[in-house]
């Protein structure tokens, strides 16, 4: 083997390392999203089981009708 193909092989390696640790980092960081979106997932399932609050902590019934002006 010459060593052009030598360096070109080297070249194609090292592209692909980088690639892969690329990928790695992202799956890594879209892992840490999913759990976080499952946590609140939960978060959101346990309110609306539980008969909801506001952000502002005012109780709101879940099947409460809207008033009418």
């Amino acid at each position: 083997m010459s060593d052009t193909q030598m360096v070109e092989l080297e070249s194609k390696v090292a592209f692909q390392e980088y690639q892969i640790e690329k990928l790695s980092s992202q799956i890594a960081q879209q892992q840490k999203q999913i759990l976080e979106l499952e946590a609140l997932c939960r978060s959101i399932v346990n309110r609306l089981k539980s008969g909801t609050t506001t952000s502002e902590g005012a109780s709101v019934e879940v099947d409460e009708c809207p008033p009418h002006y």
